[in-house]
């Protein structure tokens, strides 16, 4: 089959090459996908230059999620249920990448989607994440909620979430496109990262709000802001690094003193350790949030796997509105 690989780790994505490797075989639990789309989000960006949370092993296959045709099972009952089905799947870089025609992942994190659009389907895991992170919220007891990065796809599938919970969001953005964005959605309370007082709009909103919990995408000094701004035993919960800088935080005042705190929330892990019935409510929830979603309802760009390698840097730089996406001609996939 064919596959994008990743020989070396490069920001200017020239480590990157098209391949024909062994069809991947699925193990006990796994299944074997044909792979109709794997979408291009943020954190393949920071795994082709080695900026993500985890460190894969070269060479690898890229692409973390797509969506594609259950073709075999390795065994078990999950595996059984979802062959035959088009599911919206999860795979790590030594078992094919959803930049490939063909793929594996475990079964238990295979959704089924239907004849949902490719766009739709392609965000079941940002709305899955975003289902996962407001049930965590409820964990805290936290009676508003601070995010930046607000107006990505995963921010606002949050919002869109949070306002059907009743659960108010501070969003920081940066940018007169994400403003735009999020104002089409209605969010309530918008800051721009931009404006010289922001820092203390946000303390004044988390105050007011009594806003204890934030969900942080960027990395870098913004957990430490973020606890700032916050009352004290607050908790930042970060999901991604899309700053590419090492955390930044004033451990003795904010953690010893102001007894605040900074976890890492990673949904694979998470969601494993759900109770069954819980685990399923989840999913439902998160089909539906993708599948209703005002936002990202169109690819806004499609590169062909064979094009992909020399059109990496087209997938990554484009605005925060639709999804990105690298395709498979399904008459490759033999």
């Amino acid at each position: 089959m064919l596959s994008l690989r990743v020989k070396s780790f490069s920001k200017d994505y020239n480590g990157v090459e098209l391949q024909k490797v062994p069809d991947p075989e699925p193990k006990p639990g796994e299944v074997l996908i044909e792979v109709e789309a794997g979408g291009a989000f943020p954190a393949d960006d920071l795994l082709l230059s080695n900026s993500y949370i985890i460190e894969p092993t070269l060479p690898f296959s890229a692409g973390r999620l797509g969506v594609g045709r259950v073709v075999a099972s390795g065994g078990g009952l999950m595996g059984r249920l979802v062959t035959g089905k088009r599911v919206f799947f999860g795979t790590q870089p030594d078992r094919g990448g959803s930049w490939s025609e063909k793929s594996v992942a475990s079964a238990e994190f295979c959704i089924p989607v239907g004849d949902m659009p490719l766009a739709k389907a392609l965000q079941v895991g940002n709305a899955l994440t975003a289902v996962s992170l407001l049930r965590h919220v409820r964990q805290h007891n936290a009676k508003a909620i601070v995010m930046n990065a607000a107006a990505s796809s995963l921010g606002r599938l949050v919002n869109t979430a949070a306002k059907m919970r009743n659960l108010p969001v501070i969003n920081i953005v940066r940018s007169d496109e994400q403003i735009d964005a999020l104002v089409a959605m209605k969010a309530a309370h918008i800051l721009d990262q931009r404006d010289a007082g922001y820092e203390d709009q946000l303390r004044d909103l988390c105050l007011r709000l009594s806003a204890t919990l934030a969900i942080d995408s960027v990395g870098g000094k913004m957990p430490g802001i973020l606890l700032d701004a916050m009352p004290e035993h607050s908790t930042v919960t970060n999901v991604g690094n899309l700053s590419g800088e090492p955390v930044e935080l004033d451990v003795l005042r904010q953690i010893t003193g102001r007894r605040q705190a900074l976890e890492g929330f990673e949904i694979a892990g998470w969601l494993s350790a759900q109770p069954p019935t819980r685990k399923l409510s989840i999913v439902s929830e998160a089909r539906k949030l993708a599948a209703n979603a005002q936002t990202d309802g169109e690819i806004r760009h499609k590169v062909p796997l064979k094009e992909a390698a020399e059109n990496l840097d087209s997938l990554f730089s484009g605005t925060t509105s639709g999804v990105a996406a690298i395709t498979v001609d399904p008459l490759t996939s033999k």
